[in-house]
Order: C-alpha cells, then structure tokens, then sequence
C-alpha cells in the first residue's frame, strides 16, 4: 500500500452524501462545484497520512462523533460559499456533468469588476 490521504475519503464521501441530499434545492450539484467544496474543506482540515491497511482500521476507530460533525459544518460551509461563488465560465446546467468535451479547458482565474 501507498501513502494515502485518509482524509481525502472522508471529505468526498461527505461532500457526495450531502450533495445527493440536497438534489432539490436550489444548489448546483454538477461535478464542478462538487470539486470545488471538496477542495475548500480539505484545505481546511488537518491530513491524516497512513501507509497499511491497518492504520486505516485504527483511523476508523478513532473517529468520533464530534470529528465527523465538525468535518459536516466545513463541509456545509464549502456547499456554501462554492454556490455563492460559482465559476463564472462553466456551465452549470445539470447534474453530475463536466464541462464540455470540445472546449479547451484553461485555469485561468477570472476577473471582475
């Protein structure tokens, strides 16, 4: 087994329950935006490195109710401000697709006002 971000699961698996949640608000729960909260919290969180199959057992079992709520409220927070901040040069039509196939893609940040 590698080095591997425990973390990393814990966030996605998060932001993907609550996101599959939330299908009938007003939020946009397209790939893009998912990506986006899911960096926003793991930005925010403390990693959590393991290398064997058995300090993934002991991170489970080391995990309390207070870390996974804590981990919920930063993750509400990241829904928050990605949908309040969207990329302006995406489309956000739909749910769970990407952007389209036969547009470049460029990172470049955009600028307002």
């Amino acid at each position: 087994m590698e080095i591997h971000n425990i973390m990393e699961d814990m966030v996605c698996a998060e932001v993907d329950s609550i996101f599959d949640s939330l299908k009938s608000k007003d939020i946009c729960t397209c790939n893009q935006c998912r990506q986006d909260a899911v960096c926003y919290a793991l930005n925010r969180t403390k990693p959590f490195y393991v290398v064997s199959h058995r300090g993934v057992s002991r991170v489970n079992k080391e995990t309390t109710q207070q870390s996974r709520a804590d981990l919920t409220a930063l993750v509400y927070e990241g829904i928050k401000r990605v949908n309040h901040n969207q990329r302006p040069y995406f489309d956000h039509k739909g749910s769970d697709t990407e952007g389209s196939s036969d547009n470049p893609v460029f990172n470049i940040p955009a600028i307002m006002g």
